[in-house]
């Protein structure tokens, strides 16, 4: 009880005091509020809630770099092969294409100077074998042909070290080109210079 009232629903009795609102003859509490069937309660975050701290990734586990390392490693590896078997199979159609073309009864051309031939070593070719390019220029008044040329490589004291031949395709008249010819002459541990030869020269129409 008070002298005066200390808030809503506060009543004066005949002693002229104030008394609280739950001491008066006709006071009825309030009936506790029920929750709404079918919807979930749920209390509000408080304000001062803290939230745990973002733990950093796990370092990096050093098999996982080895990994990679050797991946890289097998993939420069198989690049490698990739190529060299890439060349090879390159060589070997070109070996098929010119086995198609057939000199047979096409005539040796003189070497006197009417087709300009030349062959040259120029070192270590596929695999074991010597590296030899041909260089032919075909007349000016011929058609498109292709021209079979044979040569062999002599090692410094005459002796010869094997024969072999190439075709230059499609060649047009006055062209002049230079290219590698794939052959299976074996390079001699005993030979300190080699020279090539230009042995004959076929022709056939293209």
């Amino acid at each position: 009880m008070s002298d005066s009232p200390s808030g809503p629903g506060w009543w004066q009795a005949s002693d002229d005091r104030w008394y609280p609102p739950e001491t008066h003859p006709d006071y009825r509490p309030p009936e506790p509020q029920r929750p709404t069937p079918g919807l979930a309660t749920f209390a509000p975050p408080k304000s001062d809630q803290r939230y745990p701290t973002p733990t950093a990734p796990p370092p990096a586990v050093q098999g996982r770099s080895t990994t990679r390392v050797l991946v890289l490693i097998f993939g420069a590896v198989f690049l490698l092969l990739a190529g060299g078997c890439g060349l090879f199979v390159y060589n070997f159609r070109d070996e098929i294409a010119d086995a198609t073309i057939d000199f047979t009864d096409a005539d040796p051309i003189a070497l006197d100077g009417d087709v300009p031939v030349a062959c040259e070593v120029v070192g270590a070719g596929f695999g074991e074998n010597y590296g030899v390019d041909v260089t032919l220029t075909s007349p000016a008044d011929a058609v498109a042909s292709h021209y079979q040329v044979e040569f062999q490589l002599l090692a410094d004291d005459g002796e010869l070290l094997g024969t072999d031949s190439t075709v230059l395709r499609d060649m047009a008249p006055a062209e002049e080109r230079t290219e590698d010819a794939f052959n299976t002459i074996v390079i001699s541990a005993d030979a300190e210079t080699v020279s090539c030869e230009v042995s004959e020269v076929r022709r056939v129409t293209a």
